[in-house]
């Protein structure tokens, strides 16, 4: 008879990846536009860090949220310690003459990483558009 051997991971107390968002900035600016609604271009820069033990090996989404619009960075692989970073631009419609918008970035947004604390996975972004 032949032997089957089993291996089960298992994860020590305290270990695993944990993605945070350590930086969230927003830089908007205006556009005025012939017609009812001007359009508003912001830049949001972010940085995310694997602040956990244990590498992220599998493929996770950094998504960045503005008023009714979102943008979505893919990353593959983090290991402990490092981090990345990244910026996307938004460009969106307004009304009135002076715009606060509210937003976030949210690391791991599909929530496909087990981590060591899901709390510090997102930062508000805010920018003040003035007319």
């Amino acid at each position: 008879m032949s032997e089957i051997k089993k291996s089960i991971l298992v994860r020590k107390p305290g270990a695993g990846p944990d993605l945070e968002v350590i930086k969230a900035e927003a830089h908007g600016a205006f556009f005025p536009w012939r017609g009812m609604m001007d359009i508003v271009r912001v830049e949001v820069n972010f940085t995310v860090k694997n602040v956990g033990n244990e590498p992220v090996t599998e493929k996770f989404y950094t998504q960045v949220l503005l008023a009714n619009t979102s943008e979505t960075v893919e990353r593959t692989h983090l290991d402990p310690g490092e981090s990345f970073s990244d910026s996307v631009v938004l460009i969106f419609g307004t009304l009135g003459y002076r715009s606060v918008i509210l937003g976030g970035v949210i690391a791991d947004s599909g929530n496909s990483i087990p981590e060591l604390n899901e709390e510090n996975n997102q930062k508000v972004v805010e920018t003040v558009i003035l007319h």
